[in-house]
């Protein structure tokens, strides 16, 4: 079968990786952070994606540890062309904006973003949702049953994939650079390494899990 490109390529290289050992304390994007492919002064965006959790389809996106960057008005407005609203997440105290793979990035200066579909189901509702996650988070997270199960349906994964694909790929053929907003503790790394950025003509990467 012959495969045709039905898009034009990228005018930025995009990065998939999925990293290994975060349970372990971020090794795996720690270490390409501290190593990696391309500069990070000259990668436009981290994309986090964790986790991708088996719901229904739904109704909200949840933001995880939002207000630092202006990628989050892009979410939020691609979001909104795909009937979903952007909310923040339920536990922020749980602190997963620190414990996530895009944060050895993010304390580099690379703009980050994080995500996961929201428990706000389009059939059920919040009451339906959240019952789901809080019973999958007590009983299989780090534990035997945290394994595939043929009766999960991947609607709400397909939705954040969605969304996920849109964002990235308005940013891979954008020439402008996501940014800090003003305040935020990371803004200063990206500072530093402005005119790496105004040198090249726009061309980065864009690494995303």
């Amino acid at each position: 079968m012959r495969w045709r490109n039905l898009r034009p390529r990228p005018a930025r290289t995009v990065v998939f990786a999925a990293w290994t050992a975060e349970e372990k304390g971020l090794l795996g994007s720690e270490r390409y952070a501290a190593k990696p492919i391309y500069p990070l002064e000259r990668t436009a965006r981290t994309l986090n994606l964790d986790p991708q959790l088996a719901l229904p389809a739904a109704r909200t996106i949840e933001l995880i540890g939002g207000g630092r960057t202006s990628v989050e008005a892009d979410l939020a407005r691609i979001a909104a062309t795909r009937g979903l609203r952007v909310v923040p997440e339920p536990s922020p105290e749980a602190a997963w904006y620190f414990r996530s793979d895009h944060y050895p990035f993010a304390r580099r200066g690379v703009p980050t973003v994080a995500f996961r579909i929201g428990r706000d189901l389009r059939v059920g509702g919040s009451a339906r949702g959240a019952p789901i996650v809080t019973a999958y988070n007590r009983d299989c997270y780090r534990q035997p049953c945290d394994q595939f199960d043929d009766r999960w349906t991947f609607a709400g994964a397909a939705q954040e994939a969605d969304v996920a694909y849109r964002l990235r790929r308005e940013v891979a053929d954008a020439s402008s650079w996501p940014g800090w907003n003003p305040g935020s503790e990371y803004s200063a790394g990206r500072d530093a390494t402005a005119a790496a950025r105004s040198a090249d003509g726009g061309q980065s990467q864009s690494p995303r899990r």
